[in-house]
Order: C-alpha cells, then structure tokens, then sequence
C-alpha cells in the first residue's frame, strides 16, 4: 500500500509512514469507491467478515458475565434475544401515549412547563392527537429520565428524517421505490 502524505512522526519506535502504508486508511478504502460511500460502508463492502466480527464481538459484549475472567464465550443461539440486541435494554414499544403517563413523576400541567408545551398541547399529545417534534421527544425524555430512542416514535422520526435525507441526495432511490410500489400496487400511482 502506498503512505499516507503527511504523516510524520512514530508511535513505538515505528515510523507511522510506515503504519499507515502497512495499516491503509479507511478514509483511502471510501475514496476509490464513490464519492457518496461512507468509510465504514467500504470497508463492509471489501471485506464482509469484518461485519460478522464486529456482530459476534457485540453478542460476546452483551452476554458477557461480569467477573468471569478469560475469553467471551460465544452463547447458544437458542440463548440470544435478537430483538433485544437489535433494539437495546432500554427500548419502549409502546405509544407514548400509553407509556408516559406511567413515567410521569409530576402532574400534567407541570410535566407540560418541563417540557415547553402549553398544557393544552401537552393534552392534545397524550389523546394522541398531537405528534411531538424530535426537540420535543428529546425534552420529555430527558423529563422522565431516559435516551430519547427509549420513545417509538423518536426511533420512526428518525428514520423518517434519514430517508428523506437519502432521497434528498440520492433522488434516484426515491424514483426506483416508487416505481417498485407501483408495479406491486396497481392503481396506486
């Protein structure tokens, strides 16, 4: 591999010109990929066993047991709760609606001044006939005491906000999923 211009100096005693022509750079993998291809997305897509080690090492972490000295062992298959590594210890699947009231350590009107709404929005939120903003999901989660993505709705928000950036910069997705929708829904378009 070629050096990196620019690095200068050692670590250890080796030169890092040395370490990075040795070890290249993910930055160098996504530029001879396209311009639009993020780093971590290149090196995936180079090498797919990186993925894998970095999911088993994950489950290992996950299932480690605490003052167990040595290697992680792998658990059994039938001993992992995919939807809870996928999602997290701390992920609610329930509406907000449902779920905030029980979280709640103060009364409507207060928790809707902790939260920069006036009480009748807040109200209009809990009868789930108002949508809170991603600020505002950030504000009553920090209320109650939990990550944001605690809430469904921030996690769809999320994504919603994420595919609409992608169509924004690659609008050729956008047109591909339409055409797809409308071949599989005729008389949708």
């Amino acid at each position: 591999m070629d050096s990196v211009v620019g690095v200068t100096g050692t670590i250890g005693g080796v030169q890092l010109e040395k370490l990075a022509g040795q070890f290249g750079s993910v930055e160098r993998l996504a530029a001879s990929d396209d311009d639009h291809v993020q780093a971590w997305e290149a090196v995936f897509r180079a090498k797919p066993e990186v993925m894998h080690a970095i999911l088993a090492d994950y489950i290992k972490h996950r299932y480690a047991v605490p003052g167990v000295v040595g290697q992680r062992p792998m658990p059994r298959e039938a001993d992992v709760d995919s939807e809870e590594l996928l999602r997290g210890p701390d992920v609610n699947m329930r509406p907000l609606v449902d779920v905030l009231p029980e979280l709640m350590a103060v009364g409507k009107t207060r928790f809707a001044r902790q939260v920069c709404m006036t009480p009748n929005q807040f109200n209009l939120l809990l009868a789930g006939r108002y949508s809170p903003t991603l600020p505002e999901l950030r504000l009553i989660a920090e209320a109650v005491d939990r990550n944001p993505a605690f809430f469904i709705e921030y996690r769809r928000q999320l994504v919603m906000t994420a595919l609409e950036h992608l169509f924004t910069i690659q609008p050729n997705i956008a047109t591909s999923l339409y055409r797809k929708f409308v071949q599989t829904h005729p008389g949708s378009g």
